[in-house]
């Protein structure tokens, strides 16, 4: 009857923006519709339908309409509230249900997508050398990784489709956690394959002669006689760390250097002695081993670094308390083995290996994020379709 009003519910899956959820009214027995041209411009595709079933569907979406009267037992404002409501709230697609194969391709979309952005990530910052524009190329990919999930994000914000969201913030944890997982192995591993590579191997050293002309060493082999002197050793840890790492050294002599007490070179490691005894590190123990990788102080490297100063303190600490001297301003520092090429070519082997690792982890955690981000989208949607009969005859109904 004329006066009496008419709510028209779109369905909110086909319209974008401030259309969705339009109503209309017959006032005086003309039509007003919601709807406009623009609104029918705003068109989104949904996943398993296309923009020209989109289309086809609008004729049966304008046409329908739900009378209410006012014996449904709810007031014109308390209509108005729950419209008001629809329109505010997430509106999954009523429409169909979404084909099995369809969820199947979302949920491979968030697992292989972020899980190759770590992979990328983690080996161009774990593998590369050293050099600068190497450097900047590794952390170039990380920068474009997390450029190419922000893009996503913004995608969502005009699509509203959450794939979009989701895929945006799993990008950025995944490079995130990639480029600083690759810095850590290129810090501990990586970096001394490559320094290696660039410096000089010296035979036949003799630890009680002057060290000033082998500073630029990347491996050593001493003289047969020579060895790690177990009976002083030294172990300490840095209160600044909380007590964590236990940071060893032991004296590397020969005959001459055990009469002058006099030390040049010492093996080091961390966590593998205890505080004055029990030196284990490397081959310390092995009788034939005379071959040791000398540690370098990186200015590049944050990790090595510190462990070179701690070295250097330790030295201090064990010199003062074995009443030992060290002629040299900057003593070498060596892991002990048996022999030093061979430690270095494993180097680059433990970074591969440990990157395959972690790239394995990610898969795991990339299944399980994308499994429960599609089980939790799922659910908010079964949440909403069941909340739908509380809006009792202002369900929409579509031809």
């Amino acid at each position: 009857p004329a006066g009496q009003p008419v709510v028209i519910i779109m369905d909110p899956s086909l319209i974008r923006g401030s259309h969705a959820g339009g109503m209309g009214r017959y006032d005086g027995g003309q039509r007003r519709t919601g709807t406009t041209a623009a609104a029918a411009r705003g068109l989104v595709p949904t996943f398993g339908r296309s923009a020209a079933q989109d289309e086809a569907l609008m004729p049966a979406l304008q046409s329908s309409a739900l009378e209410t009267t006012p014996g449904n037992g709810r007031s014109a404002d308390e209509r108005r509230q729950l419209l008001r409501a629809l329109e505010k709230g997430s509106r999954p697609s009523q429409s169909r249900p979404q084909d099995p194969q369809v969820h199947m391709q979302s949920v491979g979309a968030m697992v292989a997508v972020p899980w190759v952005m770590f992979v990328i990530a983690i080996f161009a910052t774990a593998l590369m050398p050293p050099t600068a524009l190497a450097r900047i190329a590794a952390w170039l990919a990380v920068v474009l990784g997390i450029g190419f999930s922000l893009l996503l994000i913004q995608v969502y914000v005009h699509a509203r489709a959450p794939i979009y969201k989701y895929l945006g913030i799993l990008g950025i944890a995944a490079t995130s956690l990639g480029g600083m997982a690759g810095s850590t192995i290129f810090d501990r591993e990586t970096l001394q394959y490559w320094m290696a590579q660039s410096r000089i191997s010296y035979k036949a050293v003799v630890p009680s002669q002057p060290a000033g002309g082998i500073s630029d060493a990347a491996t050593l082999e001493f003289v047969p006689g020579t060895r790690v002197d177990l009976r002083r050793s030294f172990g300490f840890r840095d209160p600044r760390e909380g007590g964590g790492t236990t940071y060893c050294l032991a004296p590397v002599m020969d005959i001459a250097s055990t009469e002058t007490n006099e030390v040049r070179f010492w093996a080091v490691g961390t966590d593998c002695c205890e505080p004055s005894w029990g030196f284990r590190c490397g081959a310390a123990r092995s009788p034939s081993a005379r071959s040791g990788l000398v540690v370098r102080d990186v200015t590049s490297s944050a990790h090595a670094s510190i462990v070179h100063s701690m070295f250097r303190e330790g030295v201090d600490q064990a010199s003062a308390m074995y009443q030992l001297s060290t002629p040299e301003e900057d003593p070498i520092f060596v892991r002990w083995c048996e022999d030093a090429t061979v430690e270095v070519s494993q180097k680059l082997g433990i970074a591969i290996v440990s990157a395959f690792v972690l790239c394995l982890l990610y898969l795991a955690l990339s299944v399980f994020l994308a499994g429960w981000l599609h089980w939790r989208t799922g659910q908010k949607r079964q949440d909403w379709q069941q909340a739908q009969p509380t809006l009792g005859s202002f369900a929409p109904r579509l031809a």
